[in-house]
């Protein structure tokens, strides 16, 4: 039988190291078991990107008390939070999802078709959904005696619509008081004559309303207006404030 010899330039203190053996010459056959365990490596190990290739499909094993999961850190000079992909607890069935082949366009959203296959899609309000809402109080004692409609009001909100074909919904109300009064919704100089007449000393809670078309998609101003024909008009009187919203109502 041929003899081995083994010198000192071969162990060092009985232990053999990586600079005496090559390269991709120890495999899992060589290890009790033929499986590398968390004993056989050393705590700063680690394996390059470019060593690593795995085979589909990757199987990520969870654990009794929750699914697993993939964690993606950031940058270690930031910090160490990370994202997170992770599977439900549950799955009743095998679930796969489908990437699709090329990136979307801007604004555009990840959808499924139901069945795992993802797309990017443009997504928005279908018609009569509500696609915003802007609103605007006035708890301030407010009056007038003039025959013009007073702009004192703060009553009033700025909306900008994403089409012209989706309308805007107003509605304004307040506790008034007039001898002979009327109340309006104005869209900018507009009056949207909806002329709600007072003609009570005592205050009492009146609102408006309308569903308008200002096709356009610029900003646009909806104001609570009123004005006295005879007398004093007042708004926002006693306890209860003044609210006007507008919503933007997909056409």
């Amino acid at each position: 039988m041929a003899k081995i010899k083994v010198n000192a330039n071969g162990i060092t203190d009985g232990t053999i190291t990586a600079t005496n053996i090559a390269d991709g010459t120890i495999t899992s056959a060589k290890i009790l078991d033929g499986t590398i365990a968390n004993a056989d490596i050393a705590s700063g190990a680690a394996i390059a990107s470019s060593k690593l290739s795995i085979t589909s499909p990757l199987s990520i094993t969870g654990n009794s008390t929750a699914g697993s999961e993939i964690r993606l850190p950031e940058d270690t000079d930031n910090g160490s939070n990370y994202v997170a992909l992770k599977a439900a607890d549950s799955i009743a069935s095998n679930l796969t999802f489908t990437l699709p082949s090329a990136d979307g366009s801007a604004n555009q959203a990840l959808i499924t078709n139901g069945s795992g296959s993802l797309s990017f899609a443009t997504v928005g309000a279908t018609a009569g959904q509500v696609i915003q809402v802007v609103t605007a109080t006035d708890s301030t004692l407010r009056s007038t005696s003039s025959s013009s409609y007073s702009t004192a009001s703060t009553m009033s909100v700025n909306i900008t619509p994403s089409s012209t074909s989706n309308k805007i919904f107003v509605i304004a109300s307040t506790s008034m008081a007039a001898t002979n009064g009327y109340f309006t919704i104005f869209r900018d100089s507009t009056d949207l004559n909806l002329a709600y007449y007072g003609s009570q000393d005592v205050y009492n809670a009146g609102a408006l309303s309308i569903l308008d078309s200002p096709n356009t998609t610029s900003q646009v101003n909806y104001q609570f207006r009123f004005k006295s024909n005879s007398g004093t008009t007042e708004i926002n009187v006693g306890p209860a404030k003044g609210a006007i919203t507008a919503f933007e109502i997909k056409g």
